[in-house]
């Protein structure tokens, strides 16, 4: 989620322009704000920025462009850590902030809890079929690397393209 909104905010602002990440424990949430000074959102995009496809920018020239499906995934992950995010954005060129909340929780404390061995081993859900979609190579290569390393059958694809299928990129696990 953070690495979607950063490389967003890191895309979409100037040379010379600012970027903030802050994270506060508020009540019984935790906030995670990212904030920038770039190109800003217009005000009939915000309620609708979250939605598969949408992106600010619509003009040809897409350099900076994605699928448009990286802040639906960020509100759906999110949403199932039992949270809420939220944009803002005073309009084009005014920079824009997005909101993450968290439930913040806390542990219980048990100083008679058995502190574990460094031998035991939490098993972990191994088998899984997974799909990455990253239009960044040398991230999508890296992450499925990880995933094959902890067993799961992994494909890759950089593209959403209908023409683009995904493929098994012969890493080893």
């Amino acid at each position: 989620m953070l690495a979607n909104l950063l490389g967003n905010a890191a895309k979409y602002t100037p040379p010379g322009g600012s970027i903030w990440l802050t994270a506060e424990r508020l009540g019984d949430e935790v906030v995670i704000r990212v904030r920038d000074t770039g190109a800003g959102l217009a005000p009939e995009l915000l309620p609708h920025i979250f939605d598969l496809f949408v992106q600010g920018d619509a003009s040809l020239d897409r350099r900076r462009g994605g699928l448009g499906i990286g802040l639906t995934i960020v509100h759906r992950l999110v949403e199932l850590h039992g949270g809420r995010v939220e944009a803002h954005s005073a309009g084009p060129g005014q920079g824009s902030e997005f909101v993450l909340h968290f439930p913040a929780r806390r542990a219980p404390f048990d100083a008679d809890r058995k502190k574990p061995e460094a031998t035991e081993v939490t098993p972990a859900v191994r088998g899984l079929r997974v799909l990455v979609v990253e239009d960044n190579q040398d991230a999508a290569e890296g992450l499925a690397t990880l995933l094959r390393f902890w067993g799961h059958e992994v494909r890759v694809a950089f593209d959403g393209s209908p023409r683009s299928t995904p493929r098994n990129t012969g890493i080893p696990s």
